[in-house]
């Protein structure tokens, strides 16, 4: 929590190195100063030695960090330390000599800002909650806070002192969609807002950095930009927050100001009144007169540099001398600040890049000067500032937005892999990555506890292995309790800690590690996580990690849940014994309390029923159990997650998980980087079977007749099961009975065992099965292009009764338990409705005609069936008639699978459209045309992710934005899987995509 950083020592930080002995090696705000210049006047990296720079260490930072580092140098410590702030929330303080932690504490919200150093205290923004923080530089203890109103941090901070004034920090908040954010100034000293003001005339707000200079007039100015449509710079008085001038970009509408606004000072360039640059994204260079706000200059780099899907405007330039240095949409490019013309452009010199958001660092001796910056294929590039020259490239496993810092012949920058690395002269450049492996505990796995009947914090033994090419390797080991927002184990200090601490174990001579860490009596639940190191500091990328539960003590108290999985919402049976007797206890999840129960005179309480939170995280977390009066404890491990376990995710197939809330809320850079692979397995074979998730593991049949289960933590083969023919039809997974239900092109419908893929039973139809199985109530559902609808005994197999469509089958059956009834369409486009129960099961409710073949699966809700025949309509069809309520017109077949999520029903049809519908009366809301013919749709929370048969797949928010695009092979032919963070899709080329955001493991 905030204020509880612990400073680490010992194996979690290595001795602080004196060798940094100035503070000229700082890099203490965004972009090294308030102008934002990009220049260090450290001399160590230079044109003459950049070829031989290499990586000196990579440190773990515990989630994706997308916000630039900072570096400040302590002379109590005689050290530099790195401040980088993470995806999760982390804030962490690292010694720049090793990449160990110093510090860590977690601000439990997002941090995409980057923070700034001044004297002794570190500043910096969360995102969601809109705070800042003013934090002790060398400790991590905070030392005050303040709300940033109803906005959001995406910007960084500037310190400056206005002439005759106090230090103040200064700062742009962005606006919430409905409300303006203010640009601020808070005294440094203490921590009062001296001045908050709304300068734009409609709703708007700031996520560019702020940046300060003093005018030719005397003038302290502190410089933002807004956001569209309002997409201005204003020049504010840095001491009463009045606006002195604005200049508004050529295209407001579009395109606002995401880039930091660069100052140089009057009399610089022989400019008597300054110059103010700032990148824009319509792809033009701004100029402006830091005294009168006058426009001097403008440069359109996008006509000038290679045709790009981007025109760049989000790196801040940096400026040395003339040279004015800034990211476009192929890489980077240098102007001529004075004359505004080009000098090179690296999409040229180098060859084209993707856009470049992270800000440009100059570097070296005058002459000598280098461009240091990442790129969003994940490369750290090194550039000759006098032509534009390639001198030295690292590739990172993940995109890098962020921009480089310096720390005193080091180069600091994170990456979305979730480490930040460092490079200077003679580091690495090929490193062999280290592996590593977790032994104790399994994943998944359950332990005894350790504690006798009289002790309370036994120790439990964790071990592994580290294999790497050199000499004395160690590990990295970090334990966290109570799930994803837990504390952390510091071994060092011997005590949990809100921040991250990894734990520095020696590796025995065989390439073992071994850990202990305490548990109590209560039991706990951990997450292990390990990282080899070697001796020059290069880090497993991946690692391993595992989650397990610790029990109570056997002669304490103890909880008991039939079931320790569920989704978001789930109610879960729980009881407990050992309690003090007639007691209240409490039961809570991490920040939530879930129920009050009384115990008995035994001290036991009766079977409760608890319901997890709708957007809690998933993984393993732990259920705690606490008497009021007693204060006896026990834990138990609740598994939150969301399995998509069928062909739509439900019986009634609305294609909707509302309660997976990362995906929407994820912050990137652009939609291409929104979400990447954190694996692709090659099955072999193409998959036209749309995949069933559950558990980390994915179920999916290929065109060979092969049903295959994978892990989506490893992409290892978990088990193969084999057909006589193709499997086109998507699994169903029947979680409590243990069996996955699939139909096969041989006619048969077959189940095996979820585990292991064992045959349970296969049952014969008259044809190819390509329809789609749900299961109610212990009865399967299925198609044949017999013509028939089948209902099947789950647990045998057997038929218990088919009924006639007149045509083959393809469609999926939909059901809707409440009213009985199970509704198909066939290849004539014969819609009828059957009767699941009663006197005659399988008998008609009610049939009818429409205009073409139904090949998709309908959608039942709130008494209405959402249909749509090849002839490229959409139905709205009452339930319990048939009758038809509206029906729309789409240029195309519909997809095999609609959506209905947020109140809109999405349908994709063959045309490349993604029509959103209102399911009241069927009025189009908006049409988005994507890239191919749709193949499936399916939502989250806010999310709305189409299937292109062409191979594309894309996220649009509910509102119609296209936020996600993404690439899956050739060919796609079913519907996305949604499941714990993750969007799973098969491929024509065989590959089973995962696609997570920064490509990590599903939660």
């Amino acid at each position: 929590m905030p204020g509880g950083a612990v400073p680490a020592a010992g194996p979690t930080a290595a001795p602080l190195s004196p060798a940094l002995t100035s503070s000229s090696v700082s890099w203490r705000t965004f972009h090294g100063d308030p102008t934002l210049s990009g220049v260090t006047g450290d001399l160590a990296i230079s044109a003459t030695n950049a070829t031989r720079l290499g990586l000196r260490w990579m440190a773990p930072m515990g989630s994706p960090a997308v916000s630039s580092p900072v570096t400040g140098y302590d002379a109590t410590l005689k050290a530099t330390l790195v401040y980088e702030g993470t995806t999760s929330g982390y804030l962490e303080a690292l010694n720049a000599q090793n990449g160990a932690i110093v510090w860590s504490d977690s601000l439990g919200v997002p941090i995409l800002g980057s923070p700034t150093v001044y004297q002794h205290d570190l500043w910096v923004g969360t995102y969601v909650s809109g705070r800042l923080y003013k934090v002790d530089a060398l400790t991590g203890v905070v030392l005050c806070q303040l709300s940033l109103g109803t906005g959001t941090d995406l910007s960084s901070p500037t310190v400056a002192t206005p002439p005759g004034g106090r230090a103040a920090v200064f700062l742009g908040v962005q606006d919430n969609g409905i409300e303006s954010g203010p640009i601020m100034a808070i005294n440094e000293s203490t921590c009062k807002v001296e001045w908050s003001v709304i300068p734009y005339a409609q709703e708007s707000g700031s996520w560019n950095p702020t940046s300060f200079a003093v005018d030719a007039t005397g003038e302290p100015l502190v410089l933002a930009g807004s956001a569209n449509p309002d997409s201005t710079v204003y020049a504010l008085d840095a001491r009463t927050g009045a606006t002195v001038w604005s200049n508004r970009n050529l295209h407001p509408q579009s395109d606002d100001v995401g880039a930091g606004i660069t100052l140089s000072p009057p009399g610089a360039n022989g400019l008597a009144d300054g110059r103010a640059y700032y990148p824009g994204l319509d792809g033009i260079l701004y100029a402006i007169d830091l005294t009168t706000g006058a426009t001097e200059w403008t440069f359109n780099f996008a006509a000038a540099t290679t045709p790009s899907a981007y025109n760049g405007g989000r790196s801040a330039a940096a400026l040395s001398g003339t040279s004015l240095v800034f990211g476009t949409g192929t890489g980077v490019m240098a102007v001529d600040a004075v004359r505004g013309t080009e000098i090179w452009d690296s999409a040229k010199t180098v060859g084209p890049d993707t856009e470049i958001i992270s800000s440009p660092l100059i570097a070296g001796p005058p002459g000598q000067q280098v461009v240091v910056y990442g790129d969003m294929n994940g490369s750290v590039r090194v550039l000759r500032l006098s032509d534009g020259s390639l001198l030295y490239s690292f590739p990172t496993h993940g995109y890098i937005m962020a921009s480089p810092a310096d720390s005193g012949g080091r180069i600091v920058i994170p990456s979305s892999d979730g480490f930040l690395y460092s490079f200077g002269i003679g580091g690495v450049n090929a490193p062999v990555y280290p592996r590593t492996t977790i032994t104790r505990p399994t994943d998944g796995s359950t332990l005894k506890n350790p504690n006798s009947a009289t002790s309370t914090t036994a120790l439990v033994p964790l071990a592994g292995t580290a294999v790497t090419t050199g000499p004395s390797p160690h590990a990295l080991v970090a334990v966290q309790a109570d799930g994803g927002t837990g504390p952390w184990w510091n071994s060092a200090l011997s005590k949990w800690q809100p921040g991250l601490a990894w734990n520095r174990v020696y590796v025995s001579s065989a390439g073992q590690w071994n850990l202990r860490v305490p548990v109590g009596r209560a039991g706990a639940v951990w997450q292990v996580l390990a990282r080899a190191q070697d001796q020059s500091g290069v880090v497993d990328p991946q690692g391993a990690n595992a989650a397990t539960t610790i029990l109570p003590v056997a002669s304490g108290p103890r909880l008991a849940l039939p079931v320790t999985w569920g989704s978001p919402t789930a109610r879960l049976n729980v009881s407990g014994q050992g309690f003090g007797a007639e007691e209240t206890v409490q039961l809570s999840l991490p920040g939530v309390v879930l129920a009050n129960v009384t115990t008995g005179s035994s001290g036991a309480f009766a079977t409760t029923l608890i319901q997890l939170p709708p957007r809690f995280p998933y993984g393993l977390t732990a259920l705690t159990a606490v008497g009021e009066h007693s204060g006896l404890e026990a834990t138990a491990g609740v598994y939150v997650t969301s399995p998509w376990t069928q062909l739509g995710e439900n019986p009634a197939r609305t294609s909707a998980l509302p309660n997976d809330v990362v995906l929407s809320s994820e912050e990137v850079p652009d939609k291409i980087y929104r979400m990447v692979p954190s694996f692709v397995l090659d099955s072999g074979a193409p998959i036209a079977s749309s995949p069933a998730v559950a558990n980390k593991v994915a179920y999916f049949g290929t065109t060979t007749g092969l049903v295959e289960a994978v892990s989506t933590d490893t992409g290892r083969l978990a088990w193969e099961a084999t057909t006589s023919g193709a499997v086109n039809s998507s699994p169903y997974l029947d979680l409590a009975g243990g069996r996955l239900v699939v139909g096969s092109s041989d006619g048969y419908v077959y189940a095996f065992d979820l585990s292991t893929g064992g045959l349970l039973w296969k049952t014969a139809t008259g044809g190819a099965v390509v329809s789609s199985p749900t299961e109610v109530n212990g009865t399967v559902y299925v198609g044949s292009d017999d013509g028939r609808l089948y209902a099947l005994a789950g647990s045998s197999g057997g038929v218990l009764w088919t009924a006639s469509m007149g045509a083959a089958v393809v469609a999926s059956p939909v059901v809707d338990s409440s009213r009985g009834v199970v509704v198909i369409g066939d290849t004539s486009g014969h819609i009828a409705a059957f009767f699941t129960g009663g006197t005659a099961p399988g008998s008609e409710a009610w049939s009818r005609q429409l205009s073409a073949a139904v090949d998709g699966a309908p959608i039942l809700s709130r008494g209405l069936l959402y249909v749509g025949s090849a002839a490229g309509e959409e139905y709205a069809l009452t339930e319990s008639t048939g009758a038809t309520q509206w029906a729309v017109s789409l240029h195309g077949a519909p997809s095999a699978t609609s959506a209905l999520q947020g109140g809109v029903l999405f349908v994709g049809s063959g045309n490349g459209d993604l029509y959103a519908i209102a399911p009241s009366n069927g009025s189009v809301l908006w049409t988005y045309h994507t890239a191919g013919p749709v193949t499936g749709v399916s939502a989250t929370d806010d999310l709305v992710f189409t299937e292109s048969s062409q191979g594309t797949l894309n996220g649009f928010r509910v509102s119609g934005d296209n936020v996600w695009l993404a690439e899956a092979g050739p060919t796609l032919y079913g519907t996305a899987a949604v499941s714990d963070n993750a969007v799973i899709v098969g491929a024509g080329d065989g590959g089973l995509y995962v696609f997570t955001p920064y490509g990590l493991p599903m939660q």
